[in-house]
């Protein structure tokens, strides 16, 4: 319904967005909203090719949800897993609309030093991660609020 603000050149394109991000009826009346504040059409093409970065996302109800079972900690360390699954459930989808063509030629260089960055801060956050379940898995790391 939301579309339907649209002109009709646009709605098929903002459709497809829509679609393929995954958004909510909220977001995408926000979508909406942004595409008829934006004139220029660089601008437009940028929001729709990935409205999840110009509109704010809301948390699931799964991230939002306190774990009863688990101290405050553990809670914060949830939220932030939840949420590092959601951003990665969205980047494999981009990874997988882009994959069959690939990317221009001017992305790589901009993109690799990025790429290779997250790369490796993931696998420290991993380590970490690995090592703070398993010390307060052990009798002595139980005591921990």
């Amino acid at each position: 319904r939301e579309l339907a603000r649209l002109p009709r050149g646009n709605q098929q394109d903002a459709a497809q967005a829509v679609r393929d991000g995954g958004l909510t009826s909220r977001q995408a009346a926000q979508l909406v909203t942004l595409l008829l504040q934006t004139d220029e059409p660089d601008a437009r093409r940028a929001i729709l090719d990935d409205p999840a970065r110009y509109i704010p996302l809301q948390e699931s109800r799964e991230t939002a949800a306190l774990d009863p079972r688990l101290s405050s900690g553990g809670n914060e360390i949830r939220r932030g897993l939840l949420s590092l699954r959601q951003s990665s459930r969205r980047l494999a989808q981009a990874l997988q609309a882009f994959a069959p063509a690939g990317l221009s030629v001017q992305d790589a260089p901009v993109l690799l030093p990025l790429v290779e960055g997250v790369n490796r801060e993931g696998q420290e956050m991993g380590t970490r991660l690995v090592q703070l379940v398993g010390q307060s898995a052990s009798p002595r790391g139980s005591d921990h609020e």
